[in-house]
C-alpha cells in the first residue's frame, strides 16, 4: 500500500470551498512549545508521478506538528470530494526511532499497514525540503520502510452505508467550507482515529470577540494581521462508535473542543481544549495563506 500514492475512483466533484490554503497554529507554556502546519491543494495529473486519476480530483491535506524539539509527526490524507478519505498516512518521528501508520479507505472496510525506521525526528528535520510547500507526503516517506503489521478493519454497523469518513485533521478545513455561520448551524461527520471511530458535530453556539494576530503570507510578500474579530464559536461535540480503545484528539488537544472561525475568511482563529497533563489550553492562528 504506502507503495504509490492513492488513486481516485470517483466521478469529478467540486472540491470544498474551504477559503485559505495553508495555515499554522501554535502554543507555549512554560513546559514547551507546540506547533502546527497544514497545507491544502488539489491533486491533478503528474502529481505526484502521475499515479493521481485527473478524473477524479483530490483535496490533498499535508500538515507537519512538533510537540518540544524532540516529536516530530507528519500526516498527509487524500479526500474525495463526493464526501470521503481515500487514504491518509501518519508518521511519528521520536528521539530514537520512527513509526507509519497508513490507511486505504474502500467499500465498508480499511485496509490497514504499519510501517517502522530508525529514523529520528531529528534526522528528518534536518531535510531541507522539510517544511517547504513541496515537501513529500507522510506515505512518500515511509514508503521503503519495512513493514511490521498489516491487516483490515471493518466499519461499524453504527456507521451509515453512505456515510463518508474523514480524519480529525481533516475536520479543520471541513468546518471552513461547511455551512456554519449562525447560532444553532451544525454539521456531522464520522471520524476515524488509529483505533476508533468517532461521530463529531459541530455546532455554531454564538459569537466571541477575539483579539486575532497573524501572519499573512502571499505571493508578493506577507503582512501582519492585527484585528478585533466577532468569531464564530463552534462546538465539537464526540460521540464514540462503539468502545473506543483510546479518547478523541485534534491538534493535541482533547475534548471538550471549541473552535473560533472568521466568518469571513474562514480562518481558524483558535482551537480550545484540554492538553494532556496541562489541563485546559489553546492553540492559535500564527500564520496563514488564503485561497486564490
Amino acid at each position: 500500500m504506502a507503495g504509490g500514492e492513492p488513486v481516485a475512483h470517483s466521478p469529478a466533484t467540486a472540491l470544498p470551498v474551504v477559503g485559505w490554503q495553508a495555515v499554522t497554529l501554535s502554543a507555549s507554556n512554560l513546559l514547551g512549545s507546540a506547533v502546527s502546519r497544514i497545507r491544502l491543494h488539489e491533486a491533478a495529473a503528474g502529481e505526484p508521478a502521475g499515479q493521481v486519476n485527473a478524473g477524479g480530483p483530490l483535496l490533498v491535506l499535508l500538515a507537519d506538528n512538533r510537540v518540544g524539539r524532540q516529536n516530530l509527526e507528519r500526516l498527509s490524507a487524500w479526500y474525495d470530494p463526493a464526501g470521503t478519505l481515500v487514504q491518509r498516512c501518519r508518521v511519528g518521528f521520536g528521539r530514537s526511532d520512527s513509526r507509519a501508520k497508513c490507511y486505504r479507505y474502500e467499500d465498508r472496510g480499511i485496509l490497514r499497514e504499519r510501517r517502522e525506521s530508525d529514523l529520528t525526528a531529528a534526522d528528518i528535520a534536518s531535510q531541507p525540503d522539510w517544511t517547504r510547500d513541496g515537501a513529500r507526503s507522510a506515505l512518500a516517506l515511509a514508503r521503503d520502510w519495512p513493514v511490521s503489521s498489516s491487516g483490515r478493519l471493518r466499519l461499524p454497523d453504527a456507521i451509515p452505508e453512505n456515510a463518508g469518513l474523514i480524519s480529525p485533521t481533516l475536520l479543520l478545513p471541513l468546518a471552513s467550507a461547511a455551512p456554519l455561520q449562525a447560532s444553532g448551524d451544525s454539521k456531522a461527520f464520522f471520524v476515524h482515529t488509529d483505533h476508533d471511530f468517532f461521530r463529531v458535530t459541530l455546532t455554531v453556539t454564538g459569537r466571541e470577540p477575539v483579539a486575532a494576530e497573524y501572519r499573512l503570507d502571499t505571493d508578493t510578500g506577507s503582512q501582519q494581521i492585527r484585528n478585533r474579530i466577532e468569531a464564530l464559536v463552534i462546538r465539537l461535540e464526540t460521540t464514540p462508535i462503539g468502545d473506543p480503545e483510546n479518547g478523541f484528539e485534534l491538534l493535541g488537544l482533547r475534548p471538550p473542543l471549541t473552535l473560533l472561525l472568521d466568518p469571513a475568511t474562514r480562518l481558524p482563529l483558535a482551537l480550545r481544549g484540554d492538553a494532556p497533563r496541562l489541563g485546559p489550553g489553546e492553540i492559535r492562528l500564527e500564520a496563514a495563506r488564503l485561497s486564490e
